[in-house]
């Protein structure tokens, strides 16, 4: 068993309402009047009342290259990161130097080293700290890394799970399709931590599975071009994740004595309205049951591998008993499962 000891979240210093953004999206797409109606129509469609960048609105939508994403990830995602680390290991109760592993999440930056190792020079890690970084995860990262940290912890480590993500760096202004239009109006800026220790008491990860659903690569993902990569979305993606989660969730919890009924709270990535909806649809559930997730969506919008880690921390500060189920969807098209249990 592995036991969360503490999850924190960190936000970058610019705050956007979704009237702001409709503003500089009309500028975006001034010679372009249809697509600004497709992207208005996202924007209302996604449900997201703010979200948060690294930079102004303007900067996001006049970005360079390549060198310039990967120059601003580094100067903007190590202080976010910094900022979500240090409050994690408070609230743990634990210093730098009490952690044995660390997992990095991301998918929006690419640096060579990655982010990890300057987390680990500037708060004072153990040199021999396990590094793990993994990448290309996308949105399932950080459910993934979760289960990671439970496989971990089953060794006695002690583990810190990080997760940064800029997906304002993935904005793409001369791609006007569907995807990246709705990407545009999903997507955002943050960052979170989770520290899980080896105990058997208090809020545990009781057993994770991962699902790689055959053939479906080019439902989710980016095609990279020489300007960077372009967001793929596909309209089926919500049925297909409804089906195979219908298919494996009871066979998972049948492992342990579980059916869907058993499960009183539902931490599904908040990847979008038509996915939360047709996971609700699947499974019955009443909103009240999957609440963080839609919270999160509406106060923060989808910041890939963070955002489980988001529903997470939503999900502790009012915890009620019994068991809880994460599910992380990203590209693949992969599945994440993550059974809890919140001993009272």
């Amino acid at each position: 068993m592995s036991r969360i000891a503490a999850v924190s979240t960190a936000l970058p210093k610019y705050r956007f309402s979704r009237e702001q953004i409709t503003e500089v999206a009309n500028r975006w797409l001034s010679a372009q009047p249809q697509e600004a109606k497709v992207f208005e129509r996202f924007l209302s469609a996604v449900k997201i009342d703010s979200r948060s960048f690294v930079m102004p609105l303007d900067e996001i939508i006049g970005l360079g290259g390549m060198a310039k994403r990967a120059d601003i990830f580094a100067t903007e995602g190590l202080p976010l990161g910094q900022a979500s680390v240090s409050k994690v290991l408070t609230a743990a109760g634990l210093e730098a130097q009490d952690i044995d592993a660390m997992i990095f999440t991301s998918c929006t930056g690419s640096l060579i080293p990655t982010l990890d190792t300057h987390l680990i020079n500037t708060l004072g890690f153990n040199p021999s700290i396990l590094r793990v970084p993994i990448y290309q995860y996308g949105c399932a990262g950080g459910a993934s890394g979760l289960a990671l940290a439970h496989e971990l912890c089953k060794s006695g480590k002690r583990v810190l799970l990080a997760s940064v993500e800029i997906c304002s760096l993935e904005f793409q202004r001369g791609d006007v399709s569907g995807g990246n239009l709705l990407g545009a109006a999903l997507f955002s800026d943050g960052a979170a931590s989770v520290v899980m220790v080896p105990d058997d008491t208090g809020i545990k990860v009781v057993d994770a599975m991962s699902i790689l659903i055959p053939n479906s690569q080019g439902l989710m993902g980016y095609d990279l071009y020489d300007d960077g990569p372009h967001l793929r979305l596909l309209k089926e993606l919500p049925s297909v994740l409804a089906a195979t989660s219908r298919e494996h969730i009871p066979a998972f919890l049948k492992k342990h004595g579980l059916t869907p009924k058993d499960v009183n709270s539902w931490l599904f990535h908040p990847g979008g309205v038509k996915i939360l909806e047709v996971l609700e649809e699947a499974f019955q559930l009443k909103r009240a049951q999957a609440q963080w997730s839609w919270d999160v969506l509406a106060q923060y919008g989808n910041m890939s591998s963070a955002t489980a880690l988001f529903v997470l921390d939503g999900y502790l500060k009012d915890a009620p008993p019994g068991y809880a189920l994460m599910l992380g969807v990203g590209p693949g098209l992969s599945v994440q499962l993550l059974l809890i249990n919140n001993v009272r």
